[in-house]
Formats: structure tokens, sequence, C-alpha cells
């Protein structure tokens, strides 16, 4: 995750990070390959996810490149749904210097945040909109007058890309062509691997936006991905490791105390960043 990936601000209103889109729905590609889900089913399994499990544990890497250099995130993260989540992310570059080391909770009533490196701390209340239910979302957008994407709730808020391979409902309804590779293993789960394509917004060369995931057969979580750049360049790698599903998870892992030493800092001041 690069530097501006840690989002921690959330914008007034009812959506969050919406694309608006020329039609409402993907064009979905009709291949098949080997794997035995059709595409389409693939699609609506990633929007569907959500609904496949109602808690996670996991660790991911994601490797970032830019500019000719790399920079690393490793994650940890605890969910129990509808909107508990615990995040870890410690982020260094290709020399290895250290640019986040950041901690994300909410009870599903505030959100706590805290910078290792600063040894500074803050809350504010979840937004109203990440309280409702997806599908209240989609009803309240549907007022727009425009189709648009709508993201998971816990999506828009959690401080990470990773939360949209957690919750795919938005990449799934992304403008683009869906086709399917093959079948694979990851974490000793089957995956089917989708690749999604789009040249509305064309590559400098003149090539598609391209992206590959690794889609769990059984709850549409996105186990791998892999999203090219220019000139079809990887730009993001990103890889779940760990991951336990509707195991439960202790509900003091959403209960926030740091240490003696931080420093309480208002929410406008707060920084994830540096020290």
């Amino acid at each position: 995750m690069k530097r501006n990936e840690v989002v921690t601000s959330v914008i007034a209103g009812l959506i969050l990070g919406v694309l608006v889109l020329a039609t409402g729905s993907p064009l979905l590609g009709s291949e098949t390959a080997s794997a035995q889900l059709p595409v389409a089913d693939v699609v609506t399994l990633m929007r569907n996810s959500h609904e496949k499990w109602s808690s996670v544990s996991l660790d991911a890497v994601t490797v970032w490149h830019v500019d000719g250099e790399s920079q690393t995130v490793t994650m940890s993260v605890q969910i129990q749904q509808p909107n508990q989540s615990r995040i870890s992310i410690y982020q260094v570059d290709n020399k290895g210097n250290v640019l986040v080391d950041y901690l994300w909770v909410t009870d599903g009533k505030i959100i706590y945040e805290q910078n290792n490196l600063s040894k500074k701390y803050t809350e504010h209340p979840v937004p109203d909109f990440a309280k409702l239910p997806l599908d209240d979302l989609v009803k309240s957008a549907s007022v727009l007058g425009e189709p648009v994407i709508i993201r998971h709730p816990m999506a828009m808020i959690m401080p990470s890309p990773l939360s949209d391979y957690l919750f795919p409902t938005g990449l799934s309804q992304r403008i683009g062509v869906y086709t399917l590779e093959k079948d694979d293993m990851l974490e000793n789960r089957k995956s089917v691997v989708v690749n999604w394509r789009n040249n509305r917004n064309n590559n400098s060369d003149g090539g598609w936006a391209q992206s590959r995931y690794w889609v769990d057969t059984d709850t549409g979580i996105i186990l791998k991905a892999i999203t090219y750049g220019e000139n079809n360049v990887v730009f993001e790698e990103m890889t779940i490791t760990n991951l336990t599903l509707d195991a439960g998870i202790p509900s003091n892992a959403y209960v926030f105390q740091p240490p003696l030493d931080y420093e309480f800092i208002p929410y406008a001041e707060f920084t994830a960043f540096g020290q």
C-alpha cells in the first residue's frame, strides 16, 4: 500500500468512493475455461461474498511497484460481521525504512486509530452510512438517478485496499469484461482465477486496464490479486495467508487500549503516517 492508500477520513454523505458509470452492470465474458463455475456465477459470488461468512482472521501482504521501486505492506486482520474490525498495517520501502506502523480498530460504534511511530492515537464515531446494511445503501443510492458502484459499508471505512478484496461486492460491479482462466488452490482452498479488463481508461500505450483475481469458490473472498498499471507492468500484488473463517473471534479483539505513553490527538489533527 502506498503512503496515500491509508484512508482514515470519511467523506460526509451516504456513499464513499462511489464511481459513476456509463451503465449499471458489468459486461460479462462468456468463457468458462477449465473452471466449473460459469463466469457470471463467479461475479455473483463476489457480489454476495459478505453473505457467505460471519467472521474472518487472516494475514496479508501487498507489494506496490511504483517508479521502479517497491513498498511492502504486511497486515493482520480480524473481522466480525456486521461491523467490528481490527487491522494492523506495517509498511516499509525497498530499503527497509518504516513508512507506516498503524492500528485501526472499531467496535461498531467508535473507530480508534493508533500511530505507533508517533505514539499518538485518536477516536471518532463510525459514520452513519457504515451502520446501514448493504441493501439499505443500495436502496438509498437509487435516488441519485445515476448507475453507481455500491461498495460494502465495511469496505468503505476500513483503511486499506484489502477491504475490497474481503468485501468484493464493489469490484463485481465494475464496467469491464470478466473471463475465467483456470482453477487453482491457495491456502488449501479451491479458487478460480478471473481476469478483468476495462479499456474505458486506457493505459498510456493504449492497452487495457487489467486485474487478475483468485476468487475463493466457497466465499467469494479474493485470496490473491494482481493489478497491472501502465504498459501492463505489475502495479500491485496482494496475497492472503493464514485464513480462518467462522471460528469466532474473542470480543476483546475490538477493545482498544493505547499504551500509557501514547498521546491522544483530536481526529482532525491525527495522521497515520510517520512521526
